[in-house]
C-alpha cells in the first residue's frame, strides 16, 4: 500500500478485523487527504510522523485500541485537518492518555471526538485558538481537570461536550452564548446548565439537554455528591477501601486462605490479590481462596478495575451495578456454583468472560449476546439446553467459543457471519443432522490456527470438503455417526498437528468397525479392529457401536457434575 505514496488519497479501512501496530512509514503517503481506520484492533501510539501529512483533512481512528500519549505538537500543526475522531465508548484496555493537545494552528477543524479516553490534566488555554470553524468538540468521559478556559467564549456556534470529567469552573460569560450547544444554551434562557449541571446536580448527559431533560439536585445530605461540573450521576467519588472491605466482610474474609493486608491500615495495592496501576485497583484476583457468600455489586463501582478473578470459589455475584465497570476486561466466575447471571449482558466492555463449571441451566442467556466486544467466552460444563442460537455473528470479535458438555440439540449452526471465530468447542452436546457444509465460512483460508471439538455429539453423514480450505485445523469429530471422509482432506498433512501428514485419513478418523481412546490416529495410539463388526460409522472410541450409551452417558454425567455443584454451594451457604 505504501508503494502509492504518491498517489494515495484517501485510505478507507474501518470496521474490518485488522491488527498490528501503524506503520512508522505511514509519514511517506504525503497526498493522503482522508485517513478512517476505526473499529479495528490496531494498537500501540499513534505515529508522529502523522503531522508531515499536510494534505490530510480527516482522521479517524474511533474504537481502536490505539493508546498513549498523542502526538500533540504535531497535530496542532496540521494545517489542512478538519476532522480528528478517535472516541472510544466500546472497547476497553489502555487508552489515550497525557494532556489534551491544543490543536492551536489547525484553523480549518470543525469536529474534535476524544470522549471516553483517559486524557487528563487541563484544557489548554490556546485551545482550538485559531480554528474559527469548530463546531463539535466532545470530550466526555475523560479526567480533565480545572477550568474550562475563558478564551472558548471567542467562539459563537460550538458544541462543547465536557461531562464526565473534574471540570471546578465553568466561565458564567458562557452562558450567554445563546448558539451554543446546538441553540439549547438560548432555548434554556441563557442557561448555564445547557453546558454543564452545576456541582451538586446531575443528568444523564451531564447537561440540560432540553426544558424537559433538566439538571437535577441531589440528595443534601450527600455532601459529596456530584463535586464537580457536568455529573451524570450523584454518586461521590469512589473510595477503593471500603469498596474492598465490603468484598472482604460479605465473603468471609478472615476464613480466605491468603488474606495478607486486608483489612489492616496498609494501602489497598498490598493487599493479597489486589493489584494497582497509579494507586488504581485494577485487577482483584482472588482464585481458589475459599471465598463464600455473595460477591457485593460495588465491586463493579472500582473505575479501573480490569480484571476480576473469583473463579473457584462458592459465591454468588450480583450483576446490577456491572454497567459501572466501563473498564473491565476480563471476568472469571467458573467453578463458582453460578447458576443466574441476570445483568450480565451490561458488561459491554469485556472482552473475555468464563462461566464455565457451574449450574446455568436452560436456553443459552440472549443476555451474553449483547456483550459485542468478547474475544473469548468459556460457557462449557453447565446444564444448558435447546437449540444453539444462530446469531452469534453479534459477537464479531469472538475468537474462542467453549459450549463443550452441555446438552444442546437440533442441527450444528454454520457461524458463517463469525469472522474471528477459530477456536470452536462443542463436543459432549447432542447436536444432531449433517456437518454445514460453510461451517466457520466467515475465517479466512489463511487463519493460522482453526480448533474445531464436535466430538460426542450425533453429528451424521460426511465431514464437509469446505473445511479443506484450512491448511493448519485440529479436528475432533470422535464418537459421532459420520461414514464419509472426502479423500482430498486425507492429503492435508498439517492437520491434527501433523498427524494426517503420517496417517492419512486415520488421523482425521478411525475408520468403521475399528476404534481407540481418541476416535482418530495419534502417535502410539493405532486403531484397533473391533471384534464387533457391527458399526460403520467413523471415528469410535470403543467398540460395539455404543454411540448412543456413551451419549446417555455424557448426559448422566452432565447432570451429575450439575447436581454435586448445586449441593455444594448449599451445603457451603
Amino acid at each position: 500500500m505504501l508503494e502509492l505514496h504518491e498517489t494515495l488519497e484517501r485510505l478507507h479501512l474501518s470496521w474490518n478485523m485488522l491488527v498490528g501496530t501503524i506503520p512508522l512509514a505511514i509519514d511517506r503517503l504525503s497526498m493522503l487527504k482522508d485517513l478512517q481506520i476505526a473499529g479495528n484492533d490496531f494498537h500501540g501510539t499513534l505515529p508522529s510522523g502523522i503531522g508531515v501529512l499536510e494534505n490530510l483533512e480527516k482522521i479517524r481512528i474511533d474504537e481502536t485500541l490505539i493508546s498513549g500519549i498523542l502526538p500533540a505538537t504535531e497535530l496542532s500543526y496540521l494545517p489542512r485537518l478538519q476532522s480528528f475522531s478517535a472516541s472510544r465508548d466500546v472497547k476497553s484496555g489502555r487508552k489515550i492518555v497525557g494532556r489534551l493537545p491544543s490543536f492551536d494552528k489547525v484553523p480549518s477543524l470543525e469536529s474534535l471526538f476524544l470522549n471516553g479516553q483517559d486524557i487528563s490534566g487541563s484544557i489548554p488555554s490556546n485551545f482550538l485558538s485559531s480554528s474559527i470553524y469548530a463546531r463539535e468538540v466532545i470530550l466526555t468521559n475523560n479526567q480533565i481537570t480545572g477550568t474550562v478556559p475563558l478564551e472558548l467564549d471567542t467562539h459563537e456556534n460550538i458544541n462543547l461536550e465536557l461531562a464526565g470529567n473534574k471540570i471546578s469552573r465553568l466561565p458564567q460569560t458562557f452562558c450567554d452564548n445563546g448558539n451554543w450547544m446546538r441553540g439549547i444554551v438560548g432555548e434554556l434562557n441563557n442557561s448555564c446548565d445547557a453546558i454543564l449541571c452545576a456541582p451538586g446536580t446531575f443528568s444523564r448527559y451531564g447537561r440540560a439537554a432540553s426544558k424537559e431533560d433538566t439538571c437535577l439536585p441531589c440528595d443534601d445530605q450527600n455532601t459529596m455528591a456530584a463535586p464537580y461540573f457536568g455529573s451524570t450521576t450523584c454518586e461521590g467519588p469512589v473510595e477503593q477501601r471500603s469498596i474492598l472491605l465490603e468484598l472482604f466482610q460479605s465473603c468471609q474474609g478472615r476464613q480466605w486462605y491468603r488474606n495478607d493486608y486486608w483489612a489492616s491500615s496498609a494501602d489497598v495495592c498490598d493487599w493479597y490479590g489486589v493489584g494497582c496501576d497509579n494507586g488504581e485497583v485494577v485487577l482483584v484476583n482472588l482464585d481458589s481462596n475459599n471465598l463464600r457468600g455473595n460477591i457485593p455489586s460495588s465491586i463493579f463501582r472500582l473505575p479501573k478495575l480490569q480484571v476480576l478473578w473469583l473463579n473457584s470459589n462458592r459465591v454468588t455475584v450480583d450483576f446490577s451495578n456491572i454497567y459501572q465497570a466501563t473498564s473491565l476486561l476480563d471476568l472469571r466466575l467458573d467453578s463458582t456454583g453460578l447458576r443466574n447471571i441476570e445483568g450480565i449482558g451490561q458488561a459491554r466492555s469485556l472482552t473475555a468472560l468464563s462461566l464455565a463449571f457451574n449450574g446455568i441451566r436452560g436456553r443459552f442467556p440472549a443476555e451474553i449476546l449483547q456483550l459485542n466486544n468478547l474475544r473469548y467466552l468459556a460457557m462449557n460444563s453447565n446444564v444448558m439446553t435447546g437449540l444453539l442460537p444462530n446469531v452469534f455473528g453479534n459477537l464479531r470479535y469472538l475468537r474462542t467459543l467453549k459450549l463443550d458438555r452441555n446438552i444442546f440439540v437440533g442441527p450444528l449452526p454454520p457461524f458463517e457471519e463469525s469472522p474471528a471465530l477459530a477456536q470452536l468447542y462443542l463436543g459432549s452436546n447432542e447436536l444432531s443432522g449433517t456437518i454445514p457444509q460453510n461451517l466457520l465460512g466467515g475465517i479466512s483460508s489463511q487463519a493460522p490456527a482453526v480448533h474445531i471439538d464436535l466430538s460426542r455429539n450425533r453429528l451424521e453423514g460426511s465431514i464437509p470438503e469446505s473445511l479443506g480450505r484450512f491448511e493448519n485445523l485440529v479436528l475432533d469429530l470422535t464418537q459421532n455417526v459420520i461414514t464419509t471422509i472426502p479423500s482430498e482432506l486425507c492429503s492435508k498433512s498439517e492437520w491434527n498437528e501433523g498427524a494426517v501428514g503420517k496417517y492419512g485419513c486415520d488421523a482425521i478418523l478411525c475408520p468403521a468397525r475399528t476404534s481407540n481412546a481418541a476416535g482418530r490416529r495419534q502417535d502410539g495410539l493405532p486403531c484397533h479392529t473391533c471384534r464387533e463388526n457391527d458399526s460403520n460409522h467413523l471415528g469410535q472410541a470403543v467398540c460395539g457401536g455404543v454411540t448412543s450409551a456413551v451419549k446417555g452417558t455424557n448426559m448422566v454425567l452432565t447432570w451429575c457434575l450439575s447436581f454435586v455443584t448445586a449441593l455444594s454451594l448449599f451445603i457451603s451457604i
